[in-house]
């Protein structure tokens, strides 16, 4: 035999109050973003996202195809992977850079920025998004990178 005890519970409490969570609004104004990653799965994962959220979205497979993008469509913004066959992100952004200094980027690396010295030595001002990252993330650093061209 055993016995259970419960706490005693008054009829008139109130509830715990309910947690707010600001969630902030997401919001593009079709400005043109080009992502450029060689895993597929990603890449359209990422352009799918920012296509919900009112970006004009592109993509490219390597950073050879970057560049004749920006060459035709000059886009607002590039989101460069920094390893990639063909030409790497960090190629394709000097190419970028030197043709169209108003073209904001960002690069995107599962590397650590310090594994990444050597190849992206003189491009410091380009923040690196670490994958995975959340969309939320990359949203405020587009939307940052935007604001200071």
């Amino acid at each position: 035999l055993f016995h259970i005890y419960l706490p005693l519970s008054a009829a008139h409490e109130e509830p715990p109050e309910q947690q707010a969570f600001d969630i902030p609004v997401m919001q593009a104004n079709g400005e043109k973003v080009l992502v450029v990653d060689d895993e597929p799965n990603l890449s359209l994962a990422t352009a799918e996202a920012l296509k919900d959220i009112g970006f004009v979205v592109m993509t490219a497979a390597n950073g050879q195809l970057a560049v004749e993008i920006c060459d035709s469509m000059k886009p607002d913004l590039v989101i460069l992977d920094v390893v990639m066959p063909v030409m790497n992100g960090p190629e394709a952004a000097r190419i970028i850079k030197q043709r169209y200094p108003d073209i904001s980027m960002i690069f995107a690396s599962g590397y650590d920025r310090g594994q990444l010295d050597s190849e992206t030595k003189g491009l410091e001002s380009i923040p690196l998004l670490s994958k995975p990252f959340s969309i939320l993330t990359l949203y405020q650093t587009i939307t940052q990178q935007l604001e200071n061209r």
